[in-house]
């Protein structure tokens, strides 16, 4: 499981895996313009990894009212292929050979190989 809530959590077992890393993805030549996002033009991201895609955003100065978040599970990337409603997805990307295979491309890497972490994770009582 990828660290995804940290403030809830205790760690029971955890790596740092080499060779995955998170990113925001989006068709291959789709115009990712965050500049233009605005509280009355939000565009609609798929997100397993909420707060990851969140913090990174923040740290691109990109506010909370100028996006929405739609909390999924499963293959995020099938949320750009099947419906045209979603702007970017964030997924974990080994190869990128199923982004090739399904026409998309990396838009952001929010998480590095190298520095994303992988582990078992226990919530507080």
């Amino acid at each position: 499981v990828i660290k995804n809530y940290p403030k809830f959590y205790t760690v029971l077992h955890e790596i740092v895996d080499p060779t995955h890393f998170l990113a925001l993805v989006c068709r291959k030549g789709a115009c990712i313009e965050p500049e233009k996002w605005t509280a009355q033009n939000k565009p609609l991201i798929a997100s397993e990894h909420v707060h990851h895609v969140t913090r990174f955003l923040e740290q691109m100065d990109i506010k909370l009212d100028k996006y929405h978040l739609d909390k999924i599970t499963g293959s995020s990337e099938g949320f750009l292929v099947n419906t045209a409603k979603y702007l970017l997805a964030d997924t974990i990307v080994e190869t990128g050979r199923t982004l090739e295979e399904n026409n998309l491309e990396i838009w952001k890497i929010i998480i590095p190989k190298g520095q994303l972490r992988i582990g078992l994770y226990g919530y507080y009582n």
